[in-house]
């Protein structure tokens, strides 16, 4: 028996580590994990699966205990589709996005911090703005600044062609600005 996972996110850098753990104890053991994103994110999805052999569909080059097998994502099925992509919104109107992540629905930092840090990139640049939320993110306690917020329907990668080549990309812990730099390397 094994298992997929499909996750290019951030989280699975520390997969190999996990699952070494794992395998040697032959128990998701959360003890070990110290935050309450990584114990969300990765044991809630895989607590089942720790005496199967998984296959991990990623970016990232992880060493993975022998039993498991990394498949490295080349983006070829983005690539060969972004110019289908149809969002029924002017994504050339902007010239900062900015990537979400819920890092309030956390308690990763607070709502005044993260206001904070939109206020700051949007000091640093002009024109028009646009928020692409996260799927598990719902606070926005900086919607009174003006910023355009939206909730994409597809990867925030299938966006980044869509954009103006000069269009300025910020994001916090997201692995979708790994992503779209590999996607778009002319990309800021």
């Amino acid at each position: 028996c094994s298992a997929i996972v499909v996750d290019d996110g951030t989280v699975s850098l520390f997969y190999p580590e996990i699952r070494e753990k794992e395998i040697s104890s032959g128990i998701c053991d959360v003890s070990y994990e110290h935050s309450r994103f990584s114990r969300m994110l990765y044991h809630k999805s895989l607590v089942d699966v720790v005496s199967v052999n998984i296959n991990f569909f990623s970016l990232y080059k992880l060493q993975l205990p022998l039993s498991d097998c990394i498949i490295e994502n080349r983006f070829d099925y983005l690539t060969n589709n972004l110019n289908n992509v149809v969002s029924g919104i002017d994504l050339s109107i902007y010239n900062t996005v900015i990537i979400g992540q819920p890092l309030i629905e956390l308690k990763a930092i607070s709502n005044d911090n993260y206001k904070k840090c939109i206020s700051e990139i949007q000091n640093q640049n002009e024109g028009n703005m646009l928020y692409v939320s996260h799927p598990a993110e719902f606070s926005y306690p900086f919607a009174d600044l003006g910023v355009k917020i939206i909730k994409f329907p597809l990867p925030f990668e299938c966006m980044v062609k869509l954009l103006n080549p000069n269009t300025a990309i910020y994001g916090f812990t997201s692995s979708a600005l790994i992503n779209a730099k590999l996607l778009c390397p002319e990309k800021r």
